[in-house]
């Protein structure tokens, strides 16, 4: 978890929420304005595990 959370400020709980949701096999939202590390933590997040896919979706008004 320490990797995950290394030059990111403030963002302790949203990595625990991360691991939950992976580790259990449930989908997490991040919902936020933009530069607040959204998709820096699901890159972080599948360096965690061995054989991760990874894939982003910008999400608009009209999606």
């Amino acid at each position: 978890m320490k990797d995950m959370t290394t030059g990111l400020f403030e963002r302790h709980e949203e990595v625990i929420l991360l691991l939950l949701a992976a580790l259990s096999g449930e989908h997490i939202l991040l919902l936020g304005p933009r530069g607040s590390a959204k998709s820096e933590l699901a890159k972080r997040l599948r360096s965690v595990f061995v054989e991760a896919d990874y894939f982003e979706r910008l999400l608009t008004r009209f999606s």
